[in-house]
Parts: C-alpha cells; sequence; structure tokens
C-alpha cells in the first residue's frame, strides 16, 4: 500500500508484517510541524490495503497508527478508496468496541462529517478544464469538437470520469486530432482508448507484442482490481501457463509499460512490484481479450483455408483451464492421501478377518462360505484406485 507524505512513497510487501511508527517518533513529521505545516497523509487507492493485508493481526499495526495520527491536532489523515468498498471501514468500528486497544478516535470513520464524496466531473466543469488544458500546451480544439466529446464522455449518467477525460485527451493530442470531423472517424472515445493501449504495446516492439499483451492481462482480475506482483510473480504466472519462450522479454516489456505511464512501478524489498495504474483500464484490456476469444471461436467454427500459428492468447486461454482443472485434480489427491493411513488400516483388518475365515473353512457352512466372498468383496470394494500421474510442474 503505497503512502505519500510531503511527496515521499513507501509500501509494504504482501502478506508481511506491516511495519510502523509511532507519529510522535517520526523525524519527518516532527521537522513538518516544527516548520508550523500541518502534514497531511494521503492513503490513495487504499482499497488495496486490504487485499494485501489480508488478516486483522496484520492490518492491527496501521490502525493503531492511524489513531495516534488522528489524536494529533496538527495531522491530518485522508482515505480514498472506490465506493464499493466502503464496507471494509467497517472492521474499523467492530475492532473499536471491542478491542482491548483503545481505537475511539477510529471509530466513527464512516460517519457523513468526515466521509466526502469524489465525484465525476460535471459537463459545464469538464467544458472548462479542456479549454484550460488545451491553452496551456497551444493545443486548440474546435467547439463542435469539445461538445461532441463531453456529451460521449458524460454518456447516460451525464457526468465525465477523470482517469477517462485523461486517456481520450491524451489520445486526441498524440493523434492530433482538433476537428469534429476528425473525431468522427477515428472515435468514438472507446477506440481511442484501446488505440492507446495498442500504440503502448507497439512500442515494445513487433517480437514482443504477445508477451506485453499478456503481461498486462496478468495484472488483471476478473473483479476489477489490479493486483500487484514482481517481476518473479509474472516469471511464475508464464511458466505455470506453459509460455517460457515469453519470460526473455519480460524485462524490456516491464521497462516500456512503465515508462509509458501505463503500470506503475512500485519500489520494494526483496523485489519490486508492478501494477496497472488505474482500475478503468481493466476493463478495456479484458474487453479486448474477450473479443479475441470471441474472434477464435468464430475461427474454430469457420476455419480459414491456410494453415496459421495458434494465437498465443487462445493458448494462455486454453492453459488457464488446464491450470484449473490440475489444480481441481491436485486437491482430490491430496484428499485422497490424507484418509490412506485410515483406509489401510480398514484393508488390514478386513484381510486379517478373511485370512481366519478361510483358514477355518473345512468347518464352515455353506452360509459361511458367502461371508468370505462378502468380506473379500469389501476388501476389493475399498481398495484405492490408482492415483493419476501430475507433471511436477503442477505440483511446484
Amino acid at each position: 500500500q503505497k503512502s505519500e507524505v510531503s511527496g515521499q512513497q513507501t509500501s509494504t510487501t504482501p502478506n508481511s508484517k506491516l511495519q510502523t511508527s509511532s507519529p510522535l517518533s517520526s523525524p519527518l513529521l516532527r521537522k513538518a510541524t516544527s516548520l508550523n505545516f500541518i502534514p497531511v497523509l494521503i492513503f490513495d487507492q487504499f482499497e488495496e490495503f486490504f487485499f494485501v493485508h489480508d488478516t486483522l493481526e496484520q492490518r492491527r499495526p496501521f490502525y493503531e497508527f492511524l489513531r495516534d495520527c488522528l489524536n494529533l491536532d496538527f495531522v491530518k489523515v485522508v482515505l480514498t478508496l472506490r465506493e464499493d468498498y466502503l464496507h471494509y471501514l467497517l472492521e474499523f468500528q467492530r475492532l473499536a468496541s471491542r478491542d482491548s486497544v483503545n481505537l475511539d478516535s477510529i471509530n466513527d470513520i464512516l460517519g457523513k462529517d468526515v466521509r466526502y464524496p469524489l465525484g465525476d466531473f460535471s459537463q459545464a466543469d469538464t467544458r472548462s478544464i479542456i479549454k484550460s488544458l488545451t491553452d496551456r500546451v497551444q493545443f486548440y480544439l474546435d467547439e463542435a469538437l469539445v461538445d461532441a466529446l463531453v456529451t460521449d464522455l458524460a454518456g447516460e449518467l451525464g457526468e465525465v470520469r477523470a482517469i477517462e477525460l485523461q486517456a481520450v485527451g491524451a489520445q486526441l493530442q498524440a493523434e492530433g486530432i482538433t476537428t469534429l470531423a476528425e473525431y468522427h472517424q477515428r472515435g468514438p472515445k472507446e477506440k481511442l482508448v484501446a488505440r492507446s493501449l495498442e500504440n503502448v504495446i507497439e512500442d515494445c516492439g513487433v517480437e514482443n507484442e504477445d508477451a506485453a499483451r499478456i503481461v498486462l492481462f496478468l495484472l488483471t482480475n476478473e473483479n476489477g482490481t489490479r493486483p500487484l506482483k514482481s517481476r518473479d510473480d509474472l516469471e511464475t504466472d508464464l511458466v505455470d501457463f506453459g509460455l517460457t519462450a515469453e519470460i526473455n522479454k519480460l524485462d524490456l516489456v516491464l521497462e516500456v509499460l512503465v515508462g509509458s505511464g501505463l503500470l506503475f512501478l512500485v519500489p520494494e524489498n526483496p523485489a519490486n512490484r508492478y501494477q496497472l495504474v488505474h482500475d478503468y483500464l481493466v476493463s478495456f484490456i479484458r474487453q479486448q481479450q474477450e473479443e479475441t476469444i470471441a474472434d477464435l471461436e468464430h475461427r474454430d467454427r469457420h476455419p480459414p483455408d491456410s494453415s496459421e500459428p495458434e494465437p498465443v492468447v487462445k493458448r494462455l486461454i486454453s492453459l488457464r483451464r488446464q491450470n484449473v482443472f490440475l489444480k481441481s485434480k491436485l486437491k482430490q489427491i491430496h484428499s485422497l492421501e490424507n484418509v490412506m493411513p485410515s483406509l489401510l488400516l480398514v484393508f488390514s483388518l478386513v484381510l486379517l478377518i478373511a485370512f481366519f475365515v478361510v483358514s477355518l473353512k473345512p468347518q464352515l457352512e455353506a452360509p459361511k462360505h458367502k461371508r468370505v466372498e462378502a468380506g473379500m468383496g469389501l476388501k476389493a470394494m475399498w481398495l484405492p484406485r490408482s492415483l493419476p500421474s501430475v507433471p511436477d510442474a503442477a505440483l511446484e
């Protein structure tokens, strides 16, 4: 999780113990207050904190640090997170009501007096922002284009998302689109955003484009979030999917994606991690994959006359499904291994009983023989099936 204090960034490693100190012992805070500054600690994209530190034990040190900060008059704290993750903050209240550590200062963290919505831009504000930004760089847009662009960005909700305005505006400038006719020819907004992604991928080089697409895909989740991953994490994913040929391209691809501003480089010890810059781009990246899959399915139903190599995206999806299947089989195997000692005990008892009955065969009546057969049948029924062979890579 990143925090910004006077322009400095800090971060923590997943599943590691969160390192905090008392705000009163912080040299940075002491220096700021001695200069009559009011320190403001901004924890942006705070929902990531709950994903990286997924247990209460890991999160508790930060709660105590936050409590100490809020008990100081000269320190202000701002947490920003998506609206659909607000319920995670309820843990503050639950912990404050039952914990031995006094957390009263954060008990009302969801109170209306301390909760402020960061809304989207109104259409009027968007026009003003576009004019201010374009005048500053002397990139002038026709009024008709501005009106059409604002209407397109506002959509059905009537408001404009800041990140979308940034992405589309940057692409307008990159392509030199200044008139409504050019926008109609090269737009709408979805195509502009998609082309901005494609331009970054192309910057990686023709031989590295597949690797760049895979890396972007691996840095997204189905729930719309952007996981933090190290280079080793990405390399492991490529190995799991059988795409080892792409590993030697990782360094160049990551360098280009970070340099383009599409990925964050989060400095950490022992290894840096990478993250997509915004949730907004997740849907575009995954949508491109879905469209690619739909195109591949169409090709399967209507194969071309000439044979062509299997696209790497199709291999990725196929290998992902195989990976899920193997994991389910491994769980079954491990479950069977856990009950094997009990089964072996049952087998031994059944064999002893069967041996004892067979040894008394001359004295047994016909019905007794049936019992022996039943006992042997029970033995056969409980014998375990042979375990399927699993590749070493899957077990790893």
